[in-house]
């Protein structure tokens, strides 16, 4: 029986920029558009503009995320506008006008979906401070109650 080698395949990173949670992500606009955003959120910004993400249903999460941020990168190409007659082609430009405020829509987007991640992080780190600080209060309050019912008895 032959021996069967286990291959390592690694993803080609020299262009990309790593996130804080360690995963990759290409440094184009959509990659600096989406990064820090989870699949949810991904999936409401391409529900809003136009994609189905019923048909990636059958996916994990990160290949969800990963092909409707592919989706979304080929909606939102600018195009090279070419000369038509020594003028730039006209279509092209209204095409690029459309896909500037697909941008801008996107853009807006992903930063409410940031703004809300921030502001749960800010509600989560104070909701600790206040249990570990409601813990500190009946901890030093514990001798106290002891101290009050011992004299009590």
């Amino acid at each position: 029986m032959t021996e069967v080698k286990k291959t390592t395949i690694r993803p080609n990173v020299a262009g990309m920029t790593k996130t804080a949670g360690g995963s990759y992500h290409k440094p184009d606009f959509i990659g600096q558009t989406l990064a820090g955003l989870s699949v949810a959120q991904v999936l409401v910004i391409a529900v809003a503009v136009g994609l189905s993400a019923d048909k990636y249903k059958h996916l994990n999460p990160g290949q969800q995320r990963m092909t409707l941020g592919n989706q979304l990168r080929k909606m939102t190409n600018i195009l090279e506008v070419p000369e038509v007659d020594g003028k730039p082609d006209q279509k092209v430009c209204d095409k690029n006008e459309e896909i500037a405020a697909l941008r801008d829509k996107i853009t807006d987007m992903a930063k409410e979906a940031l703004e809300a991640n921030e502001d749960e992080k800010v509600a989560k780190l104070e909701a600790k401070k206040a249990a570990k600080a409601a813990a500190a209060k009946a901890k030093a309050e514990a001798p106290k109650a002891e101290a009050n019912e011992a004299a009590e008895v």
